[in-house]
């Protein structure tokens, strides 16, 4: 949290699986004297093999789908679809 802060990161997509931690990470921003990005929650993007996708499946940063078979477009829409931004919340 410290490494967003400092980069500006000022919204952060997690897996619905990490929500009992937030209030702690929460506190943590308050204790640090830290700006708390925005923390949406959905459920966990998985694999090929049904588990969270995660560093076993490769580079899965967003720098690296860009330049694997995915395209800017298509990253993208993944982005807007999972961070819920059509859901009207937003």
């Amino acid at each position: 949290m410290v490494d967003d802060a400092d980069m500006g990161i000022t919204e952060v997509i997690r897996g619905d699986d990490l929500i009992p931690s937030t209030p702690r990470q929460l506190l943590l921003y308050e204790a640090l004297e830290l700006r708390a990005a925005a923390i949406r929650s959905r459920a966990p993007l998985v694999g090929p093999d049904g588990r969270r996708l995660a560093k076993r499946h490769g580079d899965t940063r967003l720098s690296a789908l860009r330049t694997q078979a995915f395209g800017r477009i298509a990253v993208g829409v993944t982005c807007v679809v999972c961070g819920g931004y059509l859901d009207g919340a937003r």
